[in-house]
This record gives structure tokens, C-alpha cells and sequence, in this order.
């Protein structure tokens, strides 16, 4: 999948900023945010997009839909999981809850709602069912990676024809872990994820990501091959410090051949 930035229309009460679009196919606005181009201030400067910090509700949901018309789907409703690092999966029919409980990854067929992962390091996953209209989001942290997120929202779609695009997150450059974390990942993939570094070995997410994909039999991944961690300025990094969120953000803007979910 092609990306290309956008530019957020120049606001008085927003920092400037711009949308890592993601071009998905016909009938479908995906991005990825950076820190920037918001209203939020201080530390949570400009786009945090969780309400889950000390940002003001009524800025989180400026900032949410800000992103909902840089995507030209200004009319969705924002949707998301609540996100606990593990492998469940929230089917999304209607939009009648704004967080889906004890889920970290969505699936949908339906116009009018807006799929987001928020995150802050972790990989954020995109999936695009390319022969009907249906796409999925997947919070994939190295607990979801190994428990098996990835594999379990693909099962769900069910599907020959998904494509997939890995999300700006931390890098193998920054993912320093303990043994413990290190000999998980590489029990649930293979070596090939884990760096030996001093003094404590780094972890591959975007390998593992690809792992994951590929024996899925996903043969159609895209990257972004962002560091959060790298490039604080541009991205919202726990391993930085930062408190605030970025997200993945997806939506069918059209009816296709028949809802399937």
C-alpha cells in the first residue's frame, strides 16, 4: 500500500500538522496521525488522541475529529477497543459504543464508523479485505503479537484476499527487553526477532508483525518502518515518555457488493 502525507487545513485554534495517508483501495479513508497538528498543549502537545491522560475531553474529541475530516469522513463515529494486550476480537456492526470492552483488535463492514487503535510504541496493524468491503485494526504490542492478535483478526475476517499495512512503532533500533520478553517472542515466532544488543537484547516488533502476516498466508504488506522511539518530535513514544496517543485510523466511505459480517 502507497502512503502519502496530507495536510491539515491551516486552523487558528489547531497546530499544524498532516495525515500519513494510507491508500487502501477504492471505498476506503485510512491514515496514520503524528503528535502534531492539534490543540492539545504542554506535554500532550498538539494531537494527543486519548482520553486516558490529563488532556481536556473537549480537546480529545477537537483533536478526533480533526482527523475524522482530514479522511473526508467527518459523519463517522469514532470506535476503538479498550485495548488490554491481548488477542480478542470486537466485531463492529453499529456504532453504539465508543470503546468496545476487553478487545485489541475491530472488524467492520459498515460505512459510518470510524476503526482506530491508538498507540504510543506498540504496532498498529491495518487489514483491507481487497474483494469486499470490510477492514480490520489490530493493537498488537508485543503481549498481543505473541498471544496471537494477529492471527485471531485474521481467522475472523476470514478471508483470501486481505492485504496489510504496519504502522509507525517502535523499531528494533529501540525495543530493548529483558530475556523473559526476548525468549516469549521467540517462542511464539522464531530467533529471527530478537537482536542481540548491550546490554539487554532488542526485540523485532515489525518482524514479528510480518511473521505473524505471512503464516496467515497474507502475502500483500505494506510498512511505514517508523520509529516511534527515534523520532519523538514527530511521533507520541512511551519509551520516550510521552503520555499521549497517535492512532490508526480507518473507515469505509461506501457500500459494496453485501455486508458478510
Amino acid at each position: 500500500m502507497r502512503t502519502s502525507w496530507r495536510a491539515f487545513p491551516t486552523s487558528p485554534a489547531a497546530a499544524p500538522g498532516a495525515l500519513l495517508r494510507i491508500d487502501a483501495g477504492a471505498g476506503i479513508a485510512t491514515a496514520c496521525t503524528t503528535r502534531l497538528g492539534g490543540s492539545s498543549t504542554g506535554a500532550l502537545a498538539s494531537l494527543n488522541l486519548s482520553t486516558r491522560t490529563d488532556d481536556r475531553a473537549e480537546t480529545v474529541a477537537a483533536n478526533r475529529a480533526r482527523i475524522l475530516d482530514g479522511l473526508d469522513v467527518a459523519g463517522a463515529r469514532w470506535v476503538q477497543g479498550e485495548q488490554i494486550h491481548g488477542a480478542e476480537v470486537g466485531v463492529v456492526t453499529d456504532a453504539s459504543e465508543a470503546v468496545i470492552p476487553g478487545v485489541d483488535a475491530l472488524i467492520t463492514d459498515r460505512p459510518g464508523v470510524a476503526l482506530a487503535v491508538l498507540v504510543a510504541d506498540c504496532v498498529p496493524i491495518l487489514l483491507v479485505d481487497r474483494a469486499h468491503p470490510r477492514i480490520g485494526v489490530v493493537h498488537a504490542g508485543w503481549r498481543g503479537l505473541a498471544a496471537g492478535v494477529v492471527d485471531a483478526t485474521i481467522a475472523r475476517m476470514d478471508s483470501p484476499t486481505i492485504a496489510a499495512f504496519i504502522g509507525p512503532s517502535i523499531g528494533p533500533c529501540c525495543f530493548e527487553v529483558g530475556d523473559e520478553v526476548a525468549d516469549a517472542m521467540c517462542a511464539a515466532f522464531d530467533p529471527s526477532v530478537r537482536r542481540e544488543r548491550t546490554p539487554r537484547p532488542h526485540i523485532d516488533l515489525w518482524r514479528a508483525s510480518v511473521l505473524a502476516l505471512r503464516r496467515n498466508q497474507i502475502g500483500e504488506i505494506g510498512m511505514a518502518a517508523a520509529c516511534t522511539r527515534c523520532e519523538p518530535h514527530r511521533w507520541f513514544s512511551h519509551r520516550a515518555g510521552s503520555s499521549g496517543r497517535q492512532a490508526l485510523v480507518a473507515a469505509i466511505t461506501s457500500d459494496g457488493p453485501g455486508h458478510r459480517l
